[in-house]
């Protein structure tokens, strides 16, 4: 998760009752803030493309530079001429995803071999239709 610089905490205070059984009373008022980007607000987004933007900008990775071209919201789409690239492709973006502090987690491809790789080295099962832009 994305931490959030700490003058920016200020904008992201909630209110939470300290004793749900007393009701709403001043005293019984905390205000909290967040650490880290809040995901499910309707800026979220927004705030992913950016900071995955700040990470892969920081990159002097050519993979990094077709990261940043080929991104739309939370999909990503690359492409590989053969199973033995798909497969450095896979592990060089784990590994630039995981320096910026991110797990990349659902693959798919039209390469059977590629796809048992995957689901072998994610520990999960790939569905046999697989949502892109929220479509399946």
């Amino acid at each position: 998760m994305a931490g959030l610089h700490r003058d920016s905490r200020n904008l992201t205070r909630f209110l939470w009752l300290r004793n749900p059984t007393l009701g709403v009373q001043e005293s019984n008022i905390v205000t909290y803030a967040f650490k880290r980007v809040p995901f499910g607000l309707i800026s979220s987004p927004f705030l992913l493309s950016g900071t995955i933007h700040y990470y892969l900008s920081k990159s002097s990775s050519n993979l990094a530079q077709r990261i940043l071209r080929n991104f739309y919201v939370d999909n990503l789409f690359l492409e590989a001429d053969s199973s033995h690239d798909a497969k450095l492709v896979y592990g060089e973006t784990k590994e630039i995803f995981r320096e910026a502090g991110m797990n990349v987690r659902e693959f798919a491809s039209n390469d059977a071999a590629f796809n048992k790789l995957i689901e072998q080295a994610e520990h999960t099962p790939l569905d046999e239709i697989s949502k892109i832009l929220g479509l399946k």
